[in-house]
């Protein structure tokens, strides 16, 4: 989903430190193709501070008078908006296109206007929606609002495949430690391998790690509770480079800094008391070593870090600061970082971490996970009154995200369709479910298949995916078709309709490789994998196969031979040695009188993919071949009249096991159990 940002920018002349909000003060405001504009902000400094003290102390005492403090200072930052021309053309102009959501990035180069809590703007005048909604929780035009600087517009980062989250707490009660251990563990829940899955080892108040928390070192997530600066250090360099920095911890000002500038308050190394650190050594703590980054292109800071901590987003004395803690870490390198310009309740910042880790893991870009945390707080009756107009969220990303986030969102999904089906395969160790053999077996497969259908349904239908996902969502209704012959045998009617339905897509999925699309940048998996999954399941359901079909088996066996001379021993080229014998193998099967060739080559191949190829791509290969000895040759052709299953099928169903059987063992490397 493509994200129309409308980038608006405030500036004045001067250093951003030093100055104080005044009517008489003249700023800059720039937005789209309209000329510069002159406006002023209606607030003397003081005013807005005791404004916004108000706000950040009292609402729990006065829900009635916080809620209309909420609503004027809305209508007057909207006023500042409105000040900017070119802003609700290109807001109304983005909804009537049908965008999806836009993203209002407010760009500030003075200290002191960061102070003014933009998010609580409401829709201007002339855009779609009621000018009495909000306008980051409105539903017609979903708009993101973001905060940026000058310094950090598009930077050069790759979006990781694979993330790894470092949680880092002190000095908060043990309840609300647990709370956010609960909300990563049911955000990191689909890509958990099943014993460390729901109910299995989640923390507990008498145990908040868990028991097995420190297997996830090798996963997601490293726990560093009560940390000091030095700990964090040490985490990096043991454990690191982390993707994603959570912190649990209170906001407080340094008193050893100029103006009392805010920090986050992590324990002291002797764990005696308090130590308020600043973004910039924070910075350096979560970077690593300078070895790591200048061998990484600067990969050792994380792209994401989420701030639970109360006023982190407040510039506080703009006499000394530059900015918040939020937005300094933002400059020190961080792509995204998140956090509150208000104090934050513990069900706000509960729900807070829930909803954006949820959404970043899924792969979502991290300006739907800001919009739809702050619709969580919105509608959250659990949480504050403005938990949602606390959440600041400063965003830079790179020129190609748009390019690198359907990739990642594919991985992350295909990632943990693999993890179902992996359960699938654990459940019951693959044996039959039959007679009440394994009554856990039924009773755990059923949920699993049902995860399995809902996540099936969230691959993405970018076209850049639109080949490798329907060859995918094949190979998906084929694993289905197995374990529904597991369980039971009987299941005929829909066994054979998933095997139809996997039939009908790997053979989509090949003609979308081979046809020319109308796309322009688009990934296009090598047509072999599909048109020998399409033959396969043709010769199993038919009994043969059609002289039409020899145009597809010359066509995968030729797109094969291309891929097997890819570097040797890559993934590409065991893949495709892997296509190949299973065409020889098919081949085999239906030439009676001239097989000893095709048998022969498959054979070599296989001695190939064992001697050359990764623990997977053999392990694939070889469970290919156990459905041609387990289960496929119990199943008679279903596509064909009953006086057409000749003896001929029964010739090529015996030769395909006496083959598949030998390319098993050879894969093994000893006999098949």
């Amino acid at each position: 989903m493509k994200i129309r940002t409308i980038r608006l920018e405030l500036l004045r002349h001067g250093p951003p430190n030093n100055q104080l909000l005044s009517p008489l003060t003249r700023y800059l405001g720039v937005c789209g193709k309209v000329g510069v504009t002159s406006i002023s902000i209606p607030y003397e400094h003081q005013v807005l501070l005791d404004r916004l003290d108000r706000l950040r102390h009292h609402p729990g005492r006065d829900p009635a008078s916080s809620h209309a403090i909420l609503a004027r200072t809305g209508a007057e930052v909207t006023a500042i908006l409105e000040a900017n021309p070119g802003l609700v053309p290109q807001l109304h102009d983005g909804a009537n296109h049908d965008q999806a959501l836009m993203e209002l990035q407010i760009v500030l180069s003075a200290t002191e206007l960061s102070l003014i809590p933009f998010e609580i703007a409401k829709v201007p005048e002339g855009c779609i929606g009621s000018p009495a909604s909000w306008l980051a929780t409105q539903n017609k035009a979903p708009v993101c609002i973001t905060r940026g600087t000058r310094s950090m517009t598009h930077p050069p980062v790759r979006w990781p495949d694979e993330p790894r989250i470092l949680f880092i707490t002190a000095d908060v009660p043990e309840q609300l430690v647990v709370a956010h251990l609960r909300a990563l563990f049911e955000a990191m829940d689909p890509w958990l391998p099943e014993e460390l899955r729901r109910n299995h080892g989640m923390p507990s108040a008498n145990d908040p790690t868990g028991d097995r928390i420190a297997n996830l070192l090798e996963h997601m997530l490293v726990f560093c509770p009560n940390g000091s600066l030095s700990d964090v250090r040490e985490a990096c360099a043991a454990s690191g480079p982390f993707t994603h920095v959570h912190i649990l911890a209170h906001g407080a000002r340094d008193p050893h800094k100029p103006g009392n500038q805010v920090g986050v308050a992590l324990l002291n190394p002797q764990k005696t008391g308090r130590e308020v650190i600043g973004a910039e050594r924070l910075a350096s703590a979560l970077g690593g070593s300078m070895h790591r980054r200048c061998n990484q292109t600067g990969e050792g800071l994380p792209v994401v870090v989420t701030l639970a901590n109360c006023d982190i987003a407040s510039a506080g004395d703009v006499v000394y600061s530059h900015g918040s803690f939020a937005h300094l870490m933002h400059e020190e390198g961080v792509p995204v970082v998140f956090g509150a310009q208000f104090p934050l309740t513990f069900n706000g910042s509960i729900r807070m971490t829930s909803s954006i880790y949820t959404h970043l893991l899924r792969g979502d870009d991290p300006r739907i996970a800001l919009h739809e945390a702050r619709r969580a707080l919105f509608t959250g009756r659990e949480c504050g009154n403005h938990d949602w107009a606390s959440l600041v969220g400063y965003i830079a990303l790179p020129p190609d995200i748009d390019d690198q986030l359907p990739r990642h969102f594919y991985r992350r999904q295909k990632q943990v369709i693999d993890n179902i089906l992996h359960s699938i395969d654990r459940c019951g160790n693959g044996a039959s479910c039959n007679q009440g053999a394994n009554a856990d077996c039924h009773s755990g497969i059923k949920p699993l298949l049902d995860r399995l259908d809902r996540e099936t349904a969230n691959l993405p239908d970018d076209p850049c995916f639109a080949t490798e996902a329907l060859a995918l969502k094949g190979s998906i209704a084929k694993r289905k078709a197995q374990v529904l012959h597991r369980q039971n045998r009987e299941r005929t009617g829909e066994i054979l309709r998933e095997l139809r339905k996997a039939k009908r897509l790997y053979r989509k999925a090949a003609e979308a490789a081979i046809g020319e699309t109308e796309t322009g940048v688009v990934k296009k998996r090598s047509p072999h994998w599909s048109l020998t999954q399409y033959l396969s399941l043709q010769l199993v359901l038919c009994g043969r196969l059609p002289s039409d079909d020899m145009e597809k088996w010359h066509t995968a066996l030729y797109s094969a031979r291309v891929d097997m001379t890819a570097p040797n021993g890559s993934d590409r080229q065991i893949w495709a040695y892997a296509s190949a014998m299973e065409l020889n193998l098919l081949r085999y099967a239906c030439c009676a009188d001239k097989g000893g060739e095709y048998a022969a080559t498959a054979k070599r191949q296989a001695r190939f993919i064992r001697d050359h190829g990764a623990d997977f791509p053999v392990a694939s290969s070889r469970r290919q071949m156990r459905r041609y000895v387990d289960w496929w040759s119990e199943i008679l052709p279903a596509d064909r009249a009953q006086e057409e299953k000749t003896e001929g099928w029964e010739n090529i169903r015996n030769r395909l096991k006496t083959l598949a059987t030998e390319l098993c063992e050879t894969l093994e490397g000893r006999q098949c159990p």
